[in-house]
């Protein structure tokens, strides 16, 4: 049982949080996460503020979504944080310190907040540094999907659409009211 609460705890971490619509799937908007678990950056202290982010856009009236994912290190965008924070107007930031470390941003901005803000600002083609080792698709013509591809490919990352979540649970509910 303990190593089952374990699991599910590792799994927890590194979940993907929806920074877009309700509707993800077919308004988009950003999904985050961590890039490690906590054991992993226990044992690597240099890797804990690496972040995955996954931006997914409607183009067109043509059914074609915007999608691409970018492993960040927000250390390497701390000292651009005036800029980003001026482009995205998010709270949080006015109460930085004029250098803020990346414990205060965790604290009044949030982490996952702002690597959304950062790849907001530079888009998630021409991020800077060395958080352009890890942009997926490599050419940008594959950044262009379907509906289907796009949920297909959240799907293969460990995203799971709030409308399957519901089903399942609906199906759940529905099961146990009749074995009642």
């Amino acid at each position: 049982m303990l190593i089952h609460k374990e699991q599910e705890k590792k799994k927890m971490e590194n979940e993907w949080k929806n920074y877009g619509d309700v509707n993800f799937i077919e308004h988009g908007g950003y999904l985050v996460r961590k890039e490690y678990d906590d054991e992993t950056c226990k044992k690597y202290p240099s890797l804990r503020n690496y972040y995955e982010v996954i931006q997914l856009s409607p183009c067109d009236d043509n059914g074609l979504y915007f999608a691409g994912i970018c492993n960040i290190d927000l250390e390497d965008h701390i000292s651009n944080i005036d800029d980003i924070s001026s482009c995205t107007g998010k709270e949080g930031y006015e109460s930085l310190s004029s250098k803020p470390t990346i414990t205060e941003v965790a604290g009044k901005v949030g982490l996952e907040r702002f690597a959304v803000d950062i790849v907001s600002y530079y888009g998630i083609a021409d991020l800077p540094g060395k958080s352009a080792k890890a942009c997926y698709p490599c050419d940008p013509d594959d950044w262009f999907v379907t509906q289907e591809e796009a949920a297909t490919w959240l799907k293969n990352l460990g995203w799971e659409d709030e409308k399957e979540i519901t089903k399942k649970m609906n199906k759940i509910i529905d099961d146990w009211c009749s074995y009642q």
